[in-house]
C-alpha cells in the first residue's frame, strides 16, 4: 500500500480531495510510494498559494505535484480558467499554474536543503474527481492532456501519475537545461524527501523552522545581489563599496571563484583572521585560490614563520612590509598571480606599505590581470589616525579602477537595520532591502550597571538560548581582555552559581564553551543571527576616543554583525532603555 501522509484524511473539508486521497490510499503494489496531502508552503516563497493538495513521490520515477479541484465544469480560454462549482475567486484560479508554482518552490526548498534534486523528474497535474471522460475538454499548448486527470482515473490513480511522469520525461529530451535521471530518486532518497517536507509542515513554528526560513531568505537575497556582477563583468578592476550587509565579501568571493574557473591564479586577502578562516573554508580549498590575511602574506614573503614576541610599534605596518618587498624584488623567480581580491580594503589604506608587496605579486597591475577590492570607510576602526577615503586612494594607484556602489542590504532584517540607524542617528546610503520587510528583526537596549552587567548578561543569554542555537549567538565588546567576559575568563575567584554558568557557557570552544565572544574589531566582516554587545559605558567611550575612535562607530560595526536580533547592555544611560533584562518593554 502507498504510504499516506497524514495516515488518515483530514485538514480539509473538500470532498474532491477526500476522493483523491482514498484513491491513492487504495493503490496496491506501490509500497515504496509516498503521497503527502495538504502540504503547507507558508515557509516557502510562493506568490500563488500557501499549500499544495498532493505530492506523489514515486521512487525510480519522479515526483508529481497535484492540484485537486471539485469543479463540475471546466472551461479554458487561453490562460484563463473557469471552474464552475467552486466558490468566489477559486472559480478563476488556474490549477496548472498553481501546481507549477508549487513544483518550483518545492524543488528550490529541497535543493536549498542540500538534496540532489536536479535530476529528479517533477511533473504537474490538475485532478477533477467530479468530471467524467465524456466531458473531457480539448487542451492547447498551455496545458497537456496528460496533465489533466478526471473521475475515470481514480480507480487507477497510480497509472495517471506514471503517465504524467513518462510524458514529462519525453518532453525534456533535447532540453539542455533539464537532465532528468529517474533512477536518482532512490527509495531512501524518497523517504528522506518526504521526511523533510513533512517536517516543514509540522515544525513551522519551532526555532528550527524559523532558522530555516531565515537561512532561505538570506540565501535568496545574497543570490539576487550577485546579479550585480553581470552588469560590471566587462571591467578588469573593480572596487565594491557599500555599508555593512551590502554583500561586499559575497561579491569578492564570487569574483575569486569566477576567475579561478577561468584558470587564473587568485590571491584573496583580508585583514581579519576570522574572516580569513571563513573565506578559506568556503572557497580557498582549491589549487587556484589562495586565501591569506595581510600578516600571513607579509610573513611568508619575508621568509619568516612568525612575528617577534615583542614587535616594535612599526613592525606590522612598516618594518615587516619593507622586508617582504625587499625579498620579493630580490627573488625574480617567484610565481605571480593573475587575479587578486582584497577585502576590508579600508584597513589596508592606513598601512599603505603593505600595498606595494601585494602589487609586486601581480607584476604590472596594468597588464591582463583582474583586481577586485571592497571596503567601507565607516568600518575603518583598525587605525588610530584620521579616516581616509579608501576608494580615492586606490584610484590614484589604479587609474582604471571602477567604483561599484552596493546600495542594497542583503544580509540584515530591514526592521533591525532601521532600528540601528535610528538609535545611532546614522546616515545610510542603503536604498533597498532584499530581505522581506516581514521577516523578524529586533533591537533591544537594556539598562545595566558595571556591577550588574555580568549577571544581566547571564539572564539575557539564558533567554536567547530558548529560541536560538548557541552557535548562532555572538557576544561582542569594544574591549577585549578588559571586557566583562575577558575579565571573567581570567578570574580564578569562586563565583556564584550563575557566574560559574556564564563562565562555562562562554569558555573557549576547546574547553567546552558554547557561545563565542570576541572584540568588535576581531569580528568585523563576519555575522551571526543574534549579537549581544557589552561594556557600553562612558569609560569605554573615553578609552576609544584616546585611540581616535568613537563609541558610535564601534557600535555601528558591532550592531551590523547581527542578521536578525541585536542587544545592547548599556551603562550610565548612554542610550535610553527599550527593554528590561527579561526582554519585556520598559
Amino acid at each position: 500500500m502507498v504510504q499516506m501522509i497524514p495516515e488518515t484524511f483530514g485538514g480539509s473539508d473538500s470532498y474532491a480531495e477526500e476522493l483523491l486521497y482514498r484513491a491513492f490510499a487504495e493503490v496496491e503494489g506501490r509500497d515504496d510510494w509516498v503521497v503527502i496531502h495538504s502540504l503547507e508552503l507558508s515557509k516557502i516563497k510562493s506568490k500563488a498559494q500557501t499549500e499544495v493538495d498532493f505530492i506523489v513521490i514515486a521512487p525510480k520515477r519522479g515526483i508529481v505535484v497535484v492540484e485537486c479541484k471539485g469543479a463540475t465544469k471546466v472551461t479554458i480560454n487561453g490562460s484563463k480558467w473557469d471552474l464552475k462549482g467552486l466558490p468566489g475567486k477559486k472559480q478563476w484560479e488556474n490549477p496548472i499554474q498553481q501546481a507549477d508554482d508549487a513544483k518550483r518552490e518545492i524543488r528550490t526548498l529541497l535543493k536549498n536543503l542540500g538534496y540532489p534534486i536536479d535530476q529528479v523528474p517533477m511533473a504537474r497535474m490538475a485532478w477533477f474527481p467530479f468530471i467524467d471522460e465524456a466531458k473531457l475538454f480539448q487542451t492547447g499548448n498551455q496545458v497537456a492532456v496528460w496533465e489533466i486527470a478526471l473521475q475515470t482515473d481514480l480507480p487507477t490513480a497510480d497509472k495517471a501519475v506514471l503517465r504524467a511522469l513518462d510524458e514529462e520525461l519525453k518532453s525534456s529530451q533535447g532540453n539542455k537545461v533539464l537532465n532528468y535521471k529517474p533512477t536518482a530518486l532512490s527509495v531512501e532518497l524518497a523517504k528522506s524527501l518526504a521526511s523533510s517536507l513533512r517536517t516543514q509542515v509540522t515544525a513551522e513554528q519551532t526555532p528550527a523552522a524559523i532558522e530555516l526560513q531565515r537561512r532561505l531568505e538570506v540565501s535568496r537575497a545574497t543570490n539576487d545581489q550577485l546579479g550585480t556582477l553581470e552588469v560590471v563583468a566587462g571591467n578588469d578592476q573593480l572596487y565594491f563599496v557599500g555599508e555593512a550587509g551590502s554583500g561586499k565579501t559575497v561579491m569578492l568571493t564570487q569574483c575569486a571563484m569566477n576567475w579561478a574557473h577561468d584558470q587564473r591564479r587568485v590571491l584573496y586577502l583580508c585583514f581579519n583572521e576570522m574572516l580569513r578562516d571563513q573565506v578559506r573554508e568556503q572557497i580557498g580549498l582549491g589549487e587556484l585560490i589562495t586565501v591569506k590575511n595581510f600578516n600571513d602574506l607579509m610573513l611568508e614573503l619575508a621568509g619568516l614563520k612568525k612575528n617577534p614576541a615583542k614587535p616594535g610599534p612599526d613592525w606590522y605596518d612598516i618594518d615587516l612590509p619593507a622586508l617582504a618587498l625587499a625579498a620579493l624584488k630580490a627573488n625574480k623567480s617567484i610565481e605571480k598571480y593573475s587575479a587578486i581580491c582584497i577585502d576590508e580594503f579600508q584597513d589596508l589604506v592606513p598601512r599603505e606599505a603593505i600595498f606595494w608587496p601585494i602589487m609586486e605579486l601581480l607584476g604590472d597591475p596594468h597588464r591582463s590581470v583582474k583586481i577586485a577590492l571592497a571596503g567601507d570607510d565607516e568600518q575603518q576602526i583598525y587605525t588610530s589616525g584620521s579616516k581616509i577615503d579608501s576608494f580615492a586612494w586606490a584610484k590614484k594607484q589604479l587609474p582604471g579602477l571602477v567604483k561599484v556602489s552596493l546600495l542594497t542590504n542583503c544580509r540584515q532584517a530591514p526592521k533591525l537595520t532601521t532600528a540601528i540607524h535610528k538609535l545611532l542617528n546614522w546616515k545610510t546610503e542603503t536604498k533597498h532591502n532584499r530581505l522581506s520587510p516581514r521577516i523578524d528583526g529586533r533591537l533591544e537596549v537594556i539598562a545595566t550597571t558595571d556591577t550588574k552587567q555580568a549577571k544581566d548578561l547571564h539572564k539575557v543569554l539564558q533567554r536567547l538560548l530558548k529560541t536560538y542555537k548557541p552557535e548562532n549567538i555572538r557576544v561582542l565588546s569594544p574591549l577585549n581582555t578588559k571586557s566583562v567576559l575577558g575579565l571573567l575568563a581570567a578570574s580564578t575567584e569562586n563565583h556564584s552559581a550563575e557566574m560559574r554558568q556564564l563562565k562555562a557557557l562562554t569558555e573557549y570552544p576547546k574547553n567546552g564553551g558554547k557561545i563565542n565572544w570576541r572584540s568588535i574589531p576581531k569580528y568585523k566582516g563576519l555575522e551571526d543571527d543574534v549579537v549581544v554587545i557589552t561594556d557600553i559605558s562612558f569609560a569605554t567611550s573615553e578609552w576609544l576616543e584616546s585611540h581616535n575612535q568613537t563609541l558610535r562607530n564601534q557600535l555601528y560595526v558591532g550592531l551590523t554583525r547581527a542578521r536578525f536580533h541585536a542587544i545592547l547592555l548599556v551603562q550610565e544611560q548612554l542610550f535610553d532603555a527599550t527593554h528590561n533584562v527579561d526582554g519585556e518593554r520598559v
